[in-house]
């Protein structure tokens, strides 16, 4: 086992997803109050909650990579990432992954 850089939801925020999941709704009692997300950070999101970083990264660019291109999806990933983290939503922690 090794580990990696992970994320888990701040237990501060409260995140709604649309019913079309067109954009999601985030709440916190303390500043800023809510949030509207837009699908491609819903979809980081979703990716950092579930995956290591690493890996989490490696699906995004996969599904978006060929519309965008590597480096442009990587840069993109990397900016809602780090707005995520910024406002809060998100915390790092350290995940033990399987060796392969």
């Amino acid at each position: 086992m090794t580990l990696s850089v992970g994320y888990r939801r701040s237990q501060e925020w409260d995140v709604r997803p649309y019913d079309d999941l067109s954009n999601a709704f985030a709440f916190t009692g303390r500043q800023p109050y809510v949030l509207i997300l837009d699908k491609v950070s819903l979809y980081v999101l979703e990716l950092v909650t579930r995956h290591p970083r690493q890996a989490a990264a490696e699906r995004f660019a996969a599904t978006v990579g060929g519309r965008l291109g590597a480096d442009e999806a990587e840069r993109r990933f990397d900016r809602v990432l780090d707005g995520l983290s910024g406002v809060g939503l998100i915390e790092s922690v350290e995940q033990q992954e399987a060796e392969q």
